[in-house]
């Protein structure tokens, strides 16, 4: 006997808590790492979200990166809630709330205006610090020529993308060095320089939506790095979470904590955050100057305002993206 239409939905419903109900109550222990040759989860969730927004009827809230959807795997779209189809997926982001959606269509453009801003200036080379399946130098390289870019990502995150970009063009290009490294957890200032890297050269450097998963002494020592040995008129690109999530501490925001959780399953847990309404602070420590400092409501009203007037969608609201430069 066929099961009706009603029932399906019912135990896909039940089946949907229980799987919640494990993840939520399953004990902080378990949280994993990411295995050796295992693809980086938010890299290719990203480049999802890169891909659905690619497909916006509406110019004005349209995503740039028209390659996120070849640079992606074919299993992409088996398991999860996107889908390759526009509508479907818009459905599955209002359905699971996914703001994260909107945060990373937002932050595309913003980081592709401050490049293409920043490369009229003399730039010379670009940094991506946990680059995924970014596709700037592929989109943009040639409106910037003489401009290297330097995409730093974990190795099978890195051998994955260099494979897609084959597929893609047929090889891999010149304005382009590959850095496989375990960026998150050991320095890799010395990885940089030795793939070609000139410290004296102006330069950008590109740190998004990945921050959180690294370790804090990485994270300072690198950016005390930039500040006094690089270029003096070098800037940075730098989203970030607050630090009193990673401690626990979620205030008013108390759902966020099943975020952190689905990210500890994901084998990429919060490790480092900016202190609450202390961004000029911590970069004015480390030796730079924040430019900009942009939240939820900045990001929605400047690059997520459509033909009519309307803001598409809510970013993640605790998420920020700082630009900042060298202060030297």
């Amino acid at each position: 006997m066929p099961v009706k239409p009603c029932f399906r939905l019912l135990f896909l419903f039940s089946l949907t808590l229980s799987l919640l109900a494990v993840l939520v109550l399953a004990p902080l222990s378990v949280a994993r790492a990411l295995e050796p040759g295992e693809m980086s989860y938010y890299a290719e969730v990203a480049a999802g979200y890169r891909a659905v927004a690619a497909q916006d009827p509406d110019e004005k809230i349209r995503n740039p990166d028209y390659l996120a959807i070849k640079f992606l795997r074919p299993n992409f779209w088996t398991f999860g809630f996107l889908h390759k189809d526009y509508v479907r997926s818009r459905h599955g982001i209002k359905f699971f709330r996914a703001t994260g959606y909107f945060t990373v269509n937002a932050c595309t453009k913003h980081i592709d205006g401050l490049l293409q801003e920043f490369s009229q200036n003399g730039l010379k080379q670009v940094v991506n610090i946990g680059a995924g399946l970014d596709s700037r130098p592929y989109r943009l390289g040639a409106q910037m020529p003489g401009v290297h870019f330097f995409e730093i990502d974990l190795p099978a995150t890195s051998q994955a993308k260099q494979a897609a970009v084959k597929n893609v063009f047929g090889r891999l290009p010149e304005n382009v060095t590959y850095i496989p490294v375990e960026y998150r957890t050991r320095h890799f200032v010395n990885a940089l320089k030795k793939a070609g890297f000139d410290q004296s050269r102006k330069t950008l450097f590109v740190w998004e939506g990945i921050s959180q998963f690294m370790d804090a002494k990485i994270v300072d020592t690198t950016l005390r790095y930039i500040a006094q040995r690089t270029n003096p008129k070098n800037r940075l690109i730098f989203s970030y979470i607050p630090a009193e999530f990673v401690q626990g501490d979620y205030g008013k925001m108390d759902w966020v904590r099943f975020r952190e959780l689905r990210a500890r399953a994901a084998g990429e847990p919060w490790k480092f955050g900016i202190p609450h309404r202390k961004t000029t602070a911590f970069f004015d420590s480390r030796g730079f100057k924040v430019i900009t400092d942009l939240g939820a409501k900045e990001l929605a009203d400047q690059y997520l305002v459509g033909s009519d007037g309307e803001v598409d969608g809510n970013p993640t609201p605790y998420l920020r993206i700082a630009y900042a430069g060298v202060a030297r």
